[in-house]
């Protein structure tokens, strides 16, 4: 990940993945200086093989640069699509609010709602298994395809916010 100066900084990494056995995310690392610091995680859900995730980790003041992100599993057979970002000023112990589910959809335009103060930030993720082409929302943080996992998270800000996508067909 490629982050500026970061006051208070906060990273988040938004994994969508599916799983054809019971594989599992072991762990997320955030490398700043060669210690390799276990990332917390926000949220996880999922059904049977389709699953998003949410981990996160409040930095405090790093230098601008390129850093390394890891992502541990319990066995190969995962495919999965994960994106990072960085976040400034961030409170630094009471960092992530309330995990909103907004549970399984047939519908072209998934969506989730958080309830939120003017000065709070969202995200989210949202996957898919059936090779859809995703529209991402307004702030996307990454959007992409790996074998027949589809994957695209996203932020937004402000008051009670919805976040959402627009994908190509109706599959879960």
């Amino acid at each position: 990940i490629t982050v500026g100066n970061l006051t208070n900084g906060y990273i988040t990494v938004g994994l969508a993945y599916w799983r054809p056995g019971s594989e599992t995310i072991t762990s997320v690392k955030w490398d700043s200086t060669g210690a390799n610091t276990s990332m917390s995680v926000i949220a996880s859900h999922g059904a049977t093989s389709d699953q998003v995730a949410i981990y996160g980790l409040a930095v405090g003041t790093v230098s601008a640069g390129t850093y390394t992100i890891s992502i541990d599993t319990s066995a190969a057979g995962l495919e999965m699509v994960a994106g990072a970002d960085s976040w400034n000023q961030v409170h630094q112990t009471t960092s992530v609010g309330t995990e909103v589910d907004a549970g399984q959809t047939t519908s072209t335009t998934p969506s989730v709602t958080l309830t939120s103060s003017s000065t709070d930030f969202g995200f989210a993720v949202f996957e898919s298994f059936s090779q859809v082409t995703i529209t991402p929302a307004d702030n996307s943080s990454f959007s992409a395809v790996s074998g027949p996992t589809d994957g695209a998270g996203a932020w937004q800000s402000g008051t009670n916010m919805t976040i959402n996508w627009t994908i190509s067909n109706s599959q879960p």
